[in-house]
């Protein structure tokens, strides 16, 4: 909406491309904080995963790291971005969606903005999901955002895999 193509990479980063000129500006990287990819944290080998075919241990290969991004849908006044990634919540890699806030005029990152939206969702080896969709329907804006199925191949209700959430994203 801004004119810029926004991107999610790697490490949780968000990058500003400026279509034109092809010029990136990193605006975000949340490598220090809770990220868990396996890319960036191959030594933990032996983490559980939470899924909910029981827990999964000494195995690196599970498609970890950052996911989905989206922007808000009144973007151009309250510049918040959602960001959807892997961590590790207490000893279990969890998924999230965060929300941070930048500058629209700069894109800059509007220090200490970031903030979780969306925490605990269950991870398995397949089929994640996490990725996102902001839009206002009714006026009223809401956050789309699936969670996988986990390789399963038919719908399971008794588990939080294979949904589409939906949240209002200014609550």
């Amino acid at each position: 909406p801004d004119g810029y193509l926004w991107l999610s990479a790697r490490g949780a980063k968000v990058i500003r491309v400026n279509p034109s000129t092809g010029a990136q500006v990193a605006v975000y990287n949340n490598n220090a904080g809770d990220l868990y990819d396996n890319a960036f944290n191959s030594a933990n080998t032996n983490i559980t995963y939470t899924s909910p075919f029981g827990g999964l241990t000494g195995c690196n290969n599970f498609r970890m790291g950052t996911f989905g991004l989206t922007l808000h849908p009144d973007f151009l006044n309250n510049g918040y971005i959602y960001l959807a990634y892997t961590y590790l919540n207490s000893g279990r890699i969890s998924a999230k969606v965060k929300r941070i806030t930048v500058n629209v005029s700069t894109g800059a990152y509007i220090a200490n903005s970031a903030t979780d939206i969306i925490t605990n969702l269950p991870v398995g080896n397949d089929h994640e999901g996490l990725r996102m969709l902001a839009l206002n329907r009714g006026g009223n804006p809401y956050l789309y955002v699936s969670v996988g199925d986990n390789g399963a191949s038919e719908r399971n209700t008794s588990t939080c895999f294979n949904p589409m959430l939906t949240t209002n994203p200014n609550q």
